[in-house]
């Protein structure tokens, strides 16, 4: 025998009480867990709550982002906190990250915010709209795809067409290249994207 000492930190969106009644969860387990219970709001009721978790998860990223914004926008704090949040921390989490990534300037705009009505602009100016109503995968693709699209097609067009320049510019391999302007589908004459 091996003698441990462990604690069991354990966590959930479901009402366990009515999972036990339906069926699908243990009522023995449920009493093992249950020593120590805390239920902590969604972040849609703790709203007061977003700025410092913002601030946190923006300092977080600027280690992996050293490049990107050290502040929010007072606008793009209020829009934060307009948010419902369905995701809750993990949602904020993700929408602070891909901010940080969009976000050129000395501060975060609502305009690098992936929520709905938000949008942001790429080099050239052009907006590109967030859908808060998809999954943070689902939306965060499209919002990439959108972006490649637009960035390479302007590339593109600054280099007349030719692929080899393109992908100099880039800094990227042709045929990889090659490779994104079929997925994008996007050809070589066809670039106003």
């Amino acid at each position: 025998p091996i003698t441990v000492d462990v604690r069991l930190i354990s966590a959930t969106n479901r009402n366990l009480e009515e999972e036990i009644e339906k069926g699908t969860f243990r009522r023995d387990l449920y009493h093992r867990l249950k020593v120590v219970e805390m239920e902590i709001p969604a972040l849609r009721e703790r709203r007061e709550d977003i700025p410092v978790l913002a601030e946190h998860f923006l300092e977080l990223f600027r280690a992996k982002y050293p490049d990107g914004p050290p502040r929010f926008s007072p606008e793009a704090v209020q829009l934060l906190q307009q948010c419902d949040w369905p995701g809750n921390v993990r949602e904020l989490k993700h929408t602070i990250e891909s901010a940080l990534v969009m976000a050129s300037g000395p501060e975060i705009l609502p305009a690098h915010l992936a929520l709905e009505g938000a949008g942001a602009e790429t080099e050239g100016g052009e907006s590109i709209r967030f859908n808060c109503a998809l999954p943070y995968k689902e939306a965060k693709k499209k919002l990439v795809e959108e972006f490649d699209r637009r960035f390479i097609g302007r590339k593109l067009r600054e280099n007349d067409g030719n692929v080899s320049r393109t992908a100099e510019a880039l800094e990227i391999y042709r045929q990889s290249l090659q490779n994104k302007l079929k997925k994008l589908g996007l050809r070589q004459g066809n670039t106003n994207a």
